[in-house]
């Protein structure tokens, strides 16, 4: 038998061997040292607070999960409810700065076909900040290391020595 690795798995087995030891049909064989004596109804009757303790714990954790699940579902539905409400805004909007004969307005609204939920502006702003940030280097011109640089994972090139032959 494995050590059960869910909270849920370890409560069924606790359970289940309450109901053996707490049956006096079910004997213990003799214990091979004089000093032990084990009561298994006893065992059981100090043990049964805690199986219960555990259970009331899992049945919590699992309500907690259930509600983190549906909350999560409702977070999706309303970015994608959000996402489709401004798309159409946005667009009316901009068709209708561009009706009134003001195409740098128009431009301004107008929603971004990479980032759903943005304007193009906004988007723009941000991929030129990203560039900024990405050309940003100090004194003696080389990259400024960020804890997210990947290229701190690279292997050092190898060396300009050719191999030398045993």
């Amino acid at each position: 038998m494995q050590t059960p690795q869910q909270a849920g798995e370890l409560h069924e087995q606790t359970a289940n061997l309450l109901v053996h030891l707490s049956d006096p049909a079910q004997a213990l064989p003799a214990s091979r040292f004089k000093t032990l004596n084990l009561d298994p109804v006893e065992l059981a009757a100090e043990m049964r607070p805690l199986v219960e303790g555990l259970g009331q714990m899992v049945e919590e954790v699992g309500r907690e999960e259930r509600q983190t699940d549906a909350t999560l579902i409702t977070r999706i539905e309303a970015f994608e409810a959000f996402n489709r409400t401004f798309l159409w805004i946005a667009r009316m909007v901009e068709s209708l700065f561009r009706l009134a004969d003001l195409p740098e307005v128009a431009k301004r609204v107008r929603p971004s076909t990479r980032r759903r939920g943005l304007t193009a502006e906004v988007e723009a702003e941000a991929s030129e900040t990203e560039t900024e940030d990405a050309e940003t280097a100090d004194q003696d011109g080389t990259p400024e290391a960020s804890p997210e640089d990947p290229s701190e994972d690279q292997p050092e090139a190898p060396s300009e020595d050719p191999p030398v032959a045993a």
